[in-house]
């Protein structure tokens, strides 16, 4: 973060928003099976950390970005323990893998600049 951010208090609640879908989203019972090819659903997790991981880097010190990638990556292992709880879900390690290859292109497209789209979002629409 290159700048204090005007609406940090927003842009973390919206973060926690996020979290929130995608957690309740995680314990949904699973639609009927689809014609989708086999371990599509790794694409998504991959993304949707991806996505995590930039939008709270934006919000973070790139010291921190070490930090926030355990703490992402622990969140969908948690995501997977929870699901082991349920009689329609089942843990899988191969999501978690795919979490986190999501976290480590998320910090990849961070270093490249994306760090800083919370400052540049504030600049051109605020």
């Amino acid at each position: 973060m290159t700048q204090a951010l005007r609406y940090r208090n927003r842009w973390m609640g919206l973060g926690w928003l996020m979290l929130s879908i995608i957690l309740v989203i995680s314990l949904l019972p699973l639609p009927e099976q689809s014609d989708a090819p086999m371990h599509s659903d790794k694409y998504v997790h991959a993304l949707v950390f991806a996505v995590l991981m930039l939008w709270f880097s934006g919000l973070f010190s790139r010291r921190q970005l070490p930090q926030l990638f355990l703490l992402l990556a622990v969140y969908g292992g948690c995501m997977e323990v929870l699901q082991s709880f349920t009689s329609y879900r089942m843990m899988d390690v191969g999501d978690l893998l795919a979490d986190c290859l999501g976290l480590l292109i998320g910090w990849a497209l961070a270093q490249l600049g994306g760090v800083n789209f919370c400052s540049w979002l504030e600049t051109k629409l605020f």
